[in-house]
């Protein structure tokens, strides 16, 4: 079960896996740049480049709130 902590490192994971898919759809390489990513996405369509960048806020903004820590390590 999801606690409040766990949410952001959640919802990073979920953008990773997201754009790793977005990248495969694309067929992209998967070093590509992120001005090269949102370019092809944008071409590809808006309402994709609208959740990419939904998500990448999100995904950006749960990093820099609430940094993943290990227990112990």
């Amino acid at each position: 079960m999801l606690t409040h902590d766990s949410r952001p490192a959640y919802d990073i994971f979920m953008f990773r896996r997201f754009r790793l898919n977005l990248i495969s759809f694309l067929r992209l390489p998967l070093n590509v740049s992120e001005a090269a990513l949102r370019n092809a996405t944008g071409r590809s369509s808006q309402n994709l480049f609208a959740s990419y960048l939904l998500r990448a806020e999100r995904a950006l903004r749960d990093n820099s709130a609430a940094p993943i820590q290990r227990d112990g390590c």
